[in-house]
C-alpha cells in the first residue's frame, strides 16, 4: 500500500499483511517500503535508511511510528 504520511500504525499493518500474503523475504521489506513512499515520506525514508544503513523492518516500523508521533510531515 502507498503511505503518504499519515496513519502511520494502519500502514504499516497493512503493509505487514502484504509481506506475509506475498511471502516477501524479511531482506526485502524496506525496499518495498520505499517503494510505497509518497511525497515528504520519500525524502525522510531516504534520509532515515542513509542514516541506518544496517536496517530492518522492526527498526524501520518502529522509526516511522516515532517521526508521525513527534510531528507530522
Amino acid at each position: 500500500p502507498a503511505f503518504m504520511g499519515t496513519d502511520p500504525i494502519g500502514w504499516i499493518a497493512r503493509a505487514e499483511k502484504f509481506f506475509e500474503v506475498q511471502e516477501i523475504p524479511s531482506f526485502h521489506k524496506l525496499q518495498y517500503a520505499f517503494m510505497s513512499m509518497e511525497g515528504a515520506a520519500t525524502h525522510w525514508f531516504y534520509i532515515w535508511s542513509q542514516n541506518n544503513p544496517d536496517s530492518d523492518w522492526e527498526s524501520f516500523s518502529t522509526a516511522l511510528i516515532k517521526k508521525i508521533q513527534r510531528s507530522l510531515w
